[in-house]
């Protein structure tokens, strides 16, 4: 297998809609639509119509998703 030369971005610690949902690999309508579910954190307002995620919460997010899988039944 070819070693390939693509850097993954740096993410910054705040981040705007779009980078959140390209972070966690959805697209932006399923974040919002999660989000609105309560099923993915909410953002932080930092400015007025400006809201940020936090980077540690999308972590802490996705580990609880592989926290809760049950990678046996999942290949049955």
């Amino acid at each position: 297998m070819a070693e390939t030369d693509q850097k993954l971005p740096d993410w910054p610690r705040l981040m705007p809609e779009q980078f959140a949902a390209a972070y966690l690999g959805v697209s932006v309508s399923t974040l919002r639509n999660r989000v609105r579910s309560g099923a993915m954190p909410k953002p932080v307002r930092v400015t007025r119509g400006r809201n940020v995620w936090d980077r540690h919460q999308l972590d802490q997010f996705a580990d609880t998703l592989f926290e809760q899988r049950d990678d046996w039944a999942d290949l049955r």
